[in-house]
Parts: C-alpha cells; sequence; structure tokens
C-alpha cells in the first residue's frame, strides 16, 4: 500500500507567518480604534470612532482631529491609510457594544 503524505512547502508556511506577524502589527500599531475605545467619555464618538479619527486624518481636518486632541485626548494613527482597513474591522467587530453605550447615553440624556 502506497500511503502518499502531503507535502508542505517550508517557503509557504515561513510566507504564511511572515504575512500574520505582518497583519498583526499593522493592525495593532497605532489602531485608531483601540485609542478611541480605550478613552471614552460621556460625549466621545462611540460608533465606528476609530474609522472616523482614520478618515479625519486622511482628509485633513484639522478642527476635528483638534478636537479628538483636545477633548477626547486622542491622536490618529502615523499611518491612517494603512490603518483605515483594520479600525473598520475592528469598528465592525465591536459594534453592538458601541452602539449599546450610544444609545445608553441618547436615552438617559448624557450627551
Amino acid at each position: 500500500m502506497n500511503h502518499l503524505k502531503p507535502s508542505i512547502n517550508p517557503n509557504r508556511c515561513r510566507m504564511a507567518k511572515i504575512i500574520i506577524i505582518a497583519v498583526t502589527w499593522l493592525s495593532l500599531n497605532g489602531c485608531a480604534t483601540i485609542e478611541t475605545v480605550s478613552n471614552f467619555t460621556i460625549d466621545s464618538p462611540k460608533v465606528y470612532s476609530g474609522t472616523r479619527l482614520d478618515n479625519a486624518a486622511m482628509a485633513g481636518n484639522h478642527i476635528r482631529l483638534r478636537v479628538y486632541k483636545e477633548k477626547f485626548h486622542v491622536e490618529p494613527p502615523e499611518n491612517p491609510e494603512e490603518d483605515i482597513f483594520f479600525s473598520f474591522l475592528m469598528d465592525t467587530i465591536i459594534l453592538p457594544v458601541t452602539a449599546s453605550v450610544a444609545l445608553f447615553e441618547v436615552m438617559f440624556g448624557w450627551t
């Protein structure tokens, strides 16, 4: 009986590891969502906050960036173009939580 073993190409495994490490590093390196969620205040943006911060940084909206910095103590990431995909993904994952918090604030008049 001839048993065929699946061959594992070491170059593919190495490349997969590099891609996983690169994606993880890029997603956590100055992630706008992590920054905004960890600095929630009563009137801070909640829903898609990281994506909104990246968008303001990419658009050069200095007024909105100043509000984020002075009022909410949040700086945009160094490379918002690279971060926006990961922020959008993370904001989507935590949407049930952030939407609930925002709705709670509106219902009880905290905004």
